[in-house]
């Protein structure tokens, strides 16, 4: 369960994706929060969101985002309109209108950056096209899904930093082990 500064700032970039992304739904919203994380924590060794994400059949998943839409969540209802539109026959798509501005505040220059190069990069992008790249042979979904055959599973954070040569992946595993430590001692 994330904190009520960290749904604060997770509230705030979803404002960002809405307002700088073009038919940013549930799918693609979901898939935009997943990138803005792993990979943050791979130049961070923290996410932003704090959410954990599952590999689904259509992509990572924030399930704690997810119940929250599924459940009507009051907190998460004030901050958005949620709404469900029928884009053709057979494609239903669950719709966000933010009701809050964007807050900067809440957000390291480069968090913000990163939001922005998200949102330049996949500004036009659809739900397909980002599931198509989440899926790619090697991504951290891919691994769970279809390599470990394990669906619906967390996607551990640290399959963000495989990229990485072994002496960086470490620098990045032990920034985030040790801010856990420092948060455990908060809880």
């Amino acid at each position: 369960m994330v904190s009520t500064r960290q749904k604060e700032k997770t509230y705030h970039a979803i404002t960002y994706f809405l307002t700088h992304t073009e038919n940013c739904f549930k799918k693609k919203l979901y898939k935009l929060l997943f990138l803005l994380d792993f990979d943050a924590f791979e130049d961070s060794g923290r996410s932003v969101t704090h959410y954990d994400y599952f590999a689904w059949k259509m992509g990572p998943v924030p399930t704690e985002l997810h119940e929250a839409i599924e459940s009507h969540d009051e907190e998460l209802y004030s901050r958005f309109t949620i709404t469900t539109q029928q884009l053709s026959e057979n494609i239903e798509a669950t719709c966000f209108e933010t009701n809050v501005p964007f807050e900067p505040k809440y957000f390291s220059e480069k968090e913000l950056q990163l939001l922005k190069t998200l949102a330049d990069t996949w500004r036009d992008g659809t739900a397909s096209e980002l599931e198509y790249f989440t899926h790619r042979p090697g991504s951290p979904w891919d691994k769970i899904w279809n390599q470990q055959g394990k669906p619906q599973q967390i996607i551990p954070l640290d399959y963000a930093l495989d990229y990485l040569k072994e002496e960086d992946r470490e620098v990045i595993l032990n920034i985030a082990h040790e801010r856990a430590a420092v948060l455990a001692n908060y809880k």
